[in-house]
């Protein structure tokens, strides 16, 4: 067994040169303080082992995306019911290793309320990242630890299923909502959405539902979660761009321009999903 203890937050690379010219490479990456042991194979230790160690701290490609440890983690859990599923709650990472993140009792921010988990339960996480950015990744629940307080073990994310996003920036996705909209003439119309996003969305038009630039409308979307359950998000927006084809119909752009965040976070959520969705097909 061998035993280094490291000064600083590191990310290194070991190669070990073995009798014969045989050669391993590991690399990890362990926190300030942490003792990292490498076991050998038997025999192993009694033949000598030459290590060289490379600093690779720098090097975010890989390891960059995750959280640190005492990063703050935002956390909504998957919820027949409505109301509990959009209640967010606020974490903190206090350990993590190369298949999960341990992390303190939810609570609920304003309340102080703890989020009961149970082991398989689904969570959707984001936490911050430099430059104001959100990073977004699905969850579930593996296990717990007893300490001097509970801690919550959580499935750590591959890095793929990590997505960033920019406060203003928003992710938009392919889908066919249904989308009820009333103009300020009092006119009404149902239609299906062709994409939707944090910042606007688009549908399909005919003839029957004369739309102008700058037409404001009052919308309600219905939103469908993984959990099967749904919520309607409500907005004001407008006609930015209207794209004709041939047969009558057409497509029109629609930007929000009055949108409550609580609104916004409902499509952003069903976006993730969906992205999430498509990644692992």
């Amino acid at each position: 067994m061998i035993f280094w203890n490291f000064s600083k937050a590191v990310r290194i690379r070991v190669a070990l040169l073995f009798c014969g010219g045989i050669r391993q490479e590991i690399t990890f990456r362990r926190e300030f303080g942490n003792i990292f042991s490498l076991g050998c194979r038997k025999g192993v230790e009694s033949h000598g082992i030459i290590a060289i160690i490379e600093d690779l701290t720098n090097i975010t490609a890989v390891t960059g995306l995750y959280p640190k440890i005492n990063d703050h983690l935002f956390i909504k859990a998957a919820s027949g019911d409505a109301a509990d599923s959009e209640a967010e709650y606020r974490s903190r990472i206090t350990e993590w290793d190369d298949e999960s993140f341990l992390i303190e009792i939810p609570m609920q921010e304003g309340s102080g309320r703890l989020k009961r988990l149970h082991i398989g339960d689904e969570l959707s996480v984001y936490f911050m990242s430099e430059g104001g950015i959100k990073n977004y990744f699905y969850t579930h629940v593996l296990g717990f630890k007893e300490d001097v307080i509970r801690m919550v073990r959580i499935r750590k994310p591959a890095e793929n299923e990590i997505m960033k996003m920019q406060r203003r920036s928003f992710l938009r996705v392919s889908a066919e909502l249904e989308l009820a909209a009333k103009t300020i003439g009092g006119s009404r119309f149902l239609v299906h959405t062709e994409d939707v996003g944090g910042g606007g969305t688009s549908f399909w038009t005919d003839v029957n539902v004369p739309l102008e630039l700058g037409d404001r409308l009052q919308c309600w979307l219905l939103v469908p979660y993984r959990n099967g359950s749904s919520d309607h998000a409500s907005f004001e927006a407008e006609v930015v761009r209207m794209k004709e084809l041939e047969n009558g119909r057409s497509l029109a752009m629609l930007k929000f321009v009055n949108i409550q965040d609580g609104e916004r976070q409902k499509i952003i959520r069903f976006c993730f999903e969906r992205q999430f969705d498509f990644r692992n097909r």
